[in-house]
């Protein structure tokens, strides 16, 4: 189980269907590698951005929402810049008592040392965010911008931060 504490990441679920053992046959060959094949129009909003460079499909999304609404914009301008990030965990193993809370991202276990670590910068970040949107906002600055300009910023982050805390580089 995960537990997502920055509020404005977009609900993600999967669910794959694996055989069981039983379905696979001893002498079957099996394949290195599965082809996927997307179409244009997913290749284009994978390697697009606002600015032109290559950026997640988070980006994009969070990009386009700001883009596509004022008030989406305001929201997430506001939230961006005033909520603190907080790292992804798995509390699998704890809530059985077999084992630590671990990093989704990782699956390191978190330690006293790895927390205060993540939150030192955690804490900086999230001053800066701040700044940023006051400043922008004092210069009239679109939302839709301020969105932009705070992924941009995001996306100069230390790409282990990136990963503990679900932003994606």
């Amino acid at each position: 189980m995960a537990i997502i504490t920055f509020s404005t990441s977009p609900p993600v679920s999967t669910t794959a269907s694996l055989p069981s053992r039983s379905q696979f046959l001893v002498n079957e060959p099996t394949k290195a590698v599965d082809t996927v094949t997307i179409s244009e129009a997913a290749q284009a909003m994978l390697s697009s951005s606002v600015d032109g460079s290559t950026t997640s499909v988070t980006d994009n999304w969070r990009s386009r929402a700001a883009h596509a609404d004022p008030a989406d914009a305001e929201k997430l301008a506001y939230e961006f810049s005033h909520a603190s990030d907080g790292a992804l965990v798995d509390v699998t193993e704890y809530a059985k008592g077999t084992g630590p809370i671990r990093y989704t991202a990782t699956g390191q276990p978190v330690t006293e040392e790895s927390k205060t670590r993540f939150d030192n910068l955690a804490k900086s970040i999230l001053e800066e965010r701040t700044n940023l949107y006051d400043t922008e906002k004092a210069k009239g600055t679109p939302a839709a911008e301020i969105v932009d300009k705070i992924i941009s910023f995001m996306n100069t982050q230390p790409a282990w931060y990136l990963e503990l805390s679900g932003w994606s580089k």
